[in-house]
């Protein structure tokens, strides 16, 4: 039986970004989609499609960051927590580390 004991907290900063940034992009599309149906619907087209341009572009961006902010504490908190009560235990199967 194998244990994680310790995380380098950037690298789990770093996947969290990318993972948030592209959940970001999906859900910046939603968004999008619906501000510029709603500045269709109120007439106000600039409105629409401008808001439909800064979320894609915006939401992204805050998710990525946030991503990485969370990811750091993540792995700061699992760390400090290992320490006290151990780290996860885990078993590999040899015959899938031996195909690498």
């Amino acid at each position: 039986m194998n244990e994680i004991t310790k995380f380098d907290v950037f690298s789990i900063g770093k996947v969290e970004a990318v993972l948030l940034a592209f959940m970001g992009l999906i859900m910046g599309v939603i968004y999008g989609v619906i501000t510029a149906i709603i500045g269709v619907v109120t007439g106000n087209t600039t409105l629409g499609i401008l808001g439909f341009f800064g979320i894609i572009i915006l939401v992204p961006i805050f998710y990525g960051i946030f991503g990485f902010i969370m990811g750091i504490l993540s792995g700061l908190f699992y760390n400090w927590a290992a320490k006290w009560v151990g780290g996860i235990k885990f078993e590999l199967n040899e015959k899938a580390s031996k195909k690498r």
